[in-house]
């Protein structure tokens, strides 16, 4: 089973400008969902990155672990900075 990372607390706005950032630069992207909550499934090949928002929690951005190197290195620094945060 893979380790997952996880990135949370992704404002609505930069989530969905991080979904279509995503996309635009050729990832395919699959997504679904309504009002309350909203889901994005993206590959490029091999790396896949999850996301989900809610109303009630805001943006989840989830990964492999073994997929790290190259997802992170496609991630704006401010979502990067998640990653570190406490």
């Amino acid at each position: 089973m893979a380790h997952l990372i996880r990135i949370s607390d992704v404002p609505r706005a930069r989530w969905i400008a991080l979904r279509d950032q995503l996309a635009a630069d050729g990832w395919t992207l699959i997504r679904g969902g309504g009002l309350d909550h909203s889901w994005a499934t993206l590959h490029r090949g091999e790396p896949v990155i999850e996301m989900q928002w809610d109303n009630w929690t805001e943006g989840e951005i989830t990964y492999a672990q073994e997929q790290a190197g190259l997802i992170e290195a496609q991630l704006p620094e401010d979502i990067r900075a998640l990653l570190k945060a406490p």
